[in-house]
């Protein structure tokens, strides 16, 4: 059996591959149950084997200098098996945990607000990324934002239907990756309101407002007019006025002269 160190995954946890012989594939459920042992600290259990007599083991240690071996227990198909040890040094970003907290009774295609935070994060600005997966499975992003004193709150909104929302710390040089989901039903919200609302058609027509006592009827409104234009009609009376005087004047000298012939 064989140990190897393969350094930090991008979440921060040291890996670690086992790999043991005979290989007796397709028999998987017959590989012995496999433990790693680092320093003197509590065992880490695995899922075994896998179809090639491989066992990827990922686990949580802070940085620094290590001491491991591999243990396996006897069955019915292997004896008891330990590895050789091996030294390895831990180093680079610390493991991460992400905490997601929804808002309670969305509805779909609306924004609201959903805090993450991230500890241990202490000055990290890395940014965060909210996403759903959609009707076919895939993942789409719906927001985003970027690390302040430990969270972010992102605004965003989701499609109508059952959703699992996930919100990803994407890491730094000194932080790893770290996520969450949350499993969440958007109804279809009600219809939005217009604004500002319709003018309503009315049923009846409009009632003639009653006549006041200044009105004039609508059977003398012509004549009224008439008599309106008649006695102003917007021309100069001076003119005229000087004719008729003159003519007049006229008129009795005309008379007196006659008179005189006939009393001679």
């Amino acid at each position: 059996m064989l140990l190897e160190y393969r350094g930090k995954s991008p979440y921060g946890l040291a890996q670690f591959q086992v790999t043991i012989s005979p290989n007796i594939y397709p028999d998987r459920d017959n590989y012995p149950a496999l433990t790693l042992n680092v320093d003197g600290l509590p065992p880490f259990s695995t899922d075994g084997f896998g179809d090639e007599a491989d066992g990827p083991i990922a686990v949580d240690l802070p940085n620094g200098h290590y001491t491991a071996h591999a243990t396996t227990a006897e069955n019915a198909r292997f004896n008891a098996a330990s590895s050789p040890a091996i030294e390895f040094d831990v180093s680079g970003p610390r493991v991460t945990k992400l905490t997601l907290v929804a808002p309670t009774d969305p509805v779909a295609n609306v924004k609201y607000p959903y805090t993450v935070k991230v500890s241990p994060s202490a000055g990290s600005t890395a940014r965060v990324n909210l996403s759903q997966y959609d009707n076919v499975g895939q993942l789409q992003y719906i927001g985003y934002g970027y690390l302040k004193d430990g969270q972010v709150t992102i605004s965003a909104a989701a499609m109508p239907g059952q959703r699992r929302v996930v919100a990803e710390f994407t890491g730094d040089d000194a932080y790893a990756v770290s996520g969450a989901a949350v499993d969440i039903f958007f109804p279809v919200g009600p219809t939005a309101v217009a604004d500002p609302p319709a003018v309503p058609v009315p049923t009846t027509a409009p009632t003639a407002a009653s006549p006041t006592a200044s009105a004039v009827p609508v059977a003398n409104r012509g004549a009224d007019a008439a008599a309106r234009e008649l006695a102003y009609t917007g021309a100069n009376p001076w003119p005229g006025g000087l004719l008729a005087a003159a003519l007049l004047v006229a008129g009795v000298v005309l008379r007196a002269v006659v008179r005189r012939r006939r009393d001679v």
